[in-house]
């Protein structure tokens, strides 16, 4: 009697089984691995078995944050994901990126995966072809300025050795040249909006990636802003050393629609300054 009064309230808590299978499967995971940790080892070493059970939930979660872009409701500053809802539009020439989940050591790197692939822009592919090219026009420079001092220097002794003659035509050898500014590519977006409102905390690699990202694509053309950063994350940014001359805080935003009013104020300036000198 003794043992059934004592264990009468803890049975009858297996009836909260169904209800969290329904609310929540993890929480119910964790509520039978603390009743079978506390049935086979002692309540105190069957609650820190549990609590640290518990805390490998959590972080197996945070390494599955669900990962999406952003458009927006029609005439209003109002943004959702698209895959969830029909009604959303996304921004032309802007991409808005979320993840459910903070950003650390742990998921950064599939972080970056993430955007990549919901951006369809293979940023490692379009860098190296970029660096291909960069080392290909430093080599016909080096060649060019090679050919030209070469070709200075016959001229010269030609000159010299022929002080009476009429003078010989020098051959003017044609220099190739390689465009590294060309028109940008339509098919890439004018910009990349971070949603970092789930993300509570950045630790050094979190600020590392949002440093890399802000690099890489800057490089193909596309800016990087931020939006919704709490003032912990912007102080976990300044001081991981993300600020310097070339990002300040102009990039970062109160709200994506701040952030969208933006790029596309700045993508309008650029095609005005650009048709205002290309065109006469």
């Amino acid at each position: 009697a003794i043992i059934y009064v004592n264990l009468h309230g803890m049975m009858k808590q297996f009836m909260d089984v169904p209800a969290l299978w329904r609310s929540n499967k993890v929480d119910m995971v964790v509520w039978l691995a603390t009743f079978i940790f506390t049935v086979l080892l002692n309540p105190d070493m069957g609650l820190a078995a549990s609590i640290g059970f518990s805390m490998l939930t959590v972080i197996f979660r945070t390494q599955l944050p669900k990962y999406s872009l952003l458009g927006q409701v029609p005439d209003t500053d109002i943004y959702r994901p698209l895959e969830d809802y029909n009604q959303v539009r996304q921004v032309p020439g802007i991409l808005i990126f979320r993840s459910s989940a903070t950003l650390y050591f742990a998921n950064a790197e599939m972080y970056l995966d993430a955007l990549r692939e919901k951006s369809g822009i293979n940023i490692t592919k379009i860098l190296s072809a970029k660096k291909k090219l960069e080392a290909k026009r430093k080599k016909l420079e080096e060649e060019n300025a090679k050919k030209a001092k070469k070709a200075a220097k016959e001229a010269a002794k030609n000159n010299t050795a022929d002080t009476k003659g009429e003078p010989e035509g020098t051959e003017q050898k044609a220099i190739t040249f390689i465009e590294m500014d060309p028109e940008p590519d339509p098919s890439l977006p004018r910009a990349i909006i971070l949603d970092l409102s789930p993300v509570n905390f950045l630790d050094t690699v979190g600020v590392k990636t949002l440093r890399r990202i802000w690099t890489d694509y800057g490089e193909i053309g596309v800016k990087v802003v931020l939006a919704c950063c709490q003032t912990g994350v912007v102080d976990n940014l300044q001081a991981g050393g993300f600020f310097n001359d070339k990002v300040t805080k102009s990039c970062l935003f109160s709200s994506i629609h701040d952030a969208v009013l933006h790029c596309l104020s700045s993508g309008t300036q650029s095609q005005d300054e650009e048709n205002k000198f290309t065109h006469f």
